[in-house]
């Protein structure tokens, strides 16, 4: 049996960490048992003046129940007391501390040496994003609906090192769910699935660096996948022994602030005459898909943060989309090609918080995974997915 875990530690206060450490600390307050967390803290390395507004409005989030404590490096405490902040911590205590250590710094691959030192007594080290590669992995990946199975078995075997898959590797996944749902009769090892990422350049909140359109190079690490997004979403479903898939995924950057999007070619192995309608059932019928009637990005980025929802309960108020993919309806059509039904469509990744309730998920795996159950989560979460017409 695995031991019960109590004390958290998120390090980066970012785009993602800190939409993270605010849910967190929102759920923990419901009294549910999966976030009975006894203490949460998160770590800020650098004390910027700019910050201090955000960072009180973390701390005064909770009025009753587990406030998050600020942890920073030992050399910086006085640099944060000068602008008003006083660390609970030091890193090194708070690591000391932690049970579960979840890693939201774009550096988290590279603190793998760090936390090895920390392993001892059972602590779970997570990484964000896109540490999970053929040459450097991190630990396990991660990807909501796909592997909860195969982590949750990791976990109970004394696994302590994973990565939850990034905003692209949940969309991937995502849509590659929504084919499969929607031709099961189909020997999957005979649908081809293609994906074309266009990332945007930076986050909407940063100064903007990219100037220009830019493709990837070739990466003869990935000759068959085309690029780490497929690899992590393959080695997802590979993990619960879904072998068959055929999914290969290019990267291009965009000099756009906005979203991630995606374009789709899916090529079924026979004539469908309803192929369409059979795809639009699966979006329709998927709690982690929504969609939209808008074609453009910044259309889309807005109007995916303006659908609200009040009529619930504080720890479930939805600000923004929390679904794993969009799907651009105006855009999904068929045709066919040597006598085989070609699908293609388009795709928005809601990249600021498509990620975050994977966070929740594997933080609550992580605690306890004994008594978790990803129906329960789900069902659980469900009202901040909702609704998903955008």
């Amino acid at each position: 049996m695995a031991q019960e875990r109590r004390r958290i530690l998120i390090r980066g206060t970012g785009t993602v960490g800190y939409e993270f450490i605010r849910r967190l600390c929102l759920f923990t307050a419901s009294g549910h048992p999966y976030f009975d967390w006894e203490e949460i803290i998160f770590d800020k390395r650098s004390p910027f003046e700019k910050n201090v507004p955000k960072i009180k409005q973390l701390q005064e989030l909770i009025k009753e129940g587990v406030r998050p404590r600020l942890c920073t490096r030992k050399e910086r405490v006085e640099e944060f007391k000068q602008i008003g902040l006083q660390p609970t911590y030091t890193l090194e205590e708070a690591l000391e501390r932690a049970d579960v250590v979840f890693d939201a710094t774009p550096s988290g691959g590279e603190n793998k040496r760090l936390y090895e030192t920390y392993a001892g007594d059972g602590r779970v080290f997570i990484a964000e994003g896109s540490e999970f590669k053929k040459k450097k992995q991190f630990g396990d990946i991660f990807v909501s609906g796909v592997n909860e199975r195969a982590v949750l078995d990791n976990l109970q075997r004394g696994g302590q090192f994973f990565v939850v898959g990034s905003c692209n590797t949940h969309a991937i996944a995502r849509n590659v769910l929504l084919i499969k749902k929607a031709f099961p009769s189909l020997p999957q090892e005979e649908i081809r699935i293609e994906a074309t990422v266009l990332r945007r350049s930076d986050d909407p909140n940063k100064e903007q660096t990219t100037t220009s359109f830019s493709f990837s190079r070739f990466d003869e690490e990935y000759v068959e996948e085309g690029s780490y997004h497929a690899y992590n979403v393959l080695a997802a479903f590979r993990s619960v022994g879904d072998e068959g898939i055929k999914l290969r995924v290019t990267v291009a950057k965009l000099a756009d602030p906005f979203m991630h999007c995606l374009l789709w070619k899916v090529t079924l192995p026979t004539r469908i005459p309803d192929a369409r309608e059979r795809f639009m059932e699966a979006v329709i019928a998927d709690p982690f898909c929504s969609r939209t009637g808008y074609r453009q990005a910044n259309i889309v980025y807005w109007e995916s943060k303006e659908v609200k929802r009040f009529d619930v309960a504080p720890w479930l108020l939805r600000d923004r989309c929390y679904s794993h993919t969009i799907v651009c309806l105006p855009t999904v059509g068929t045709r066919v090609s040597d006598g085989k039904t070609v699908l293609e469509y388009c795709t928005f990744t809601p990249q600021d918080s498509n990620v975050i309730l994977s966070n929740l998920e594997m933080a609550c795996m992580a605690k306890n995974p004994d008594a978790f159950s990803t129906e329960e989560f789900h069902n659980l979460v469900a009202p901040l997915l909702e609704p998903r017409e955008i």
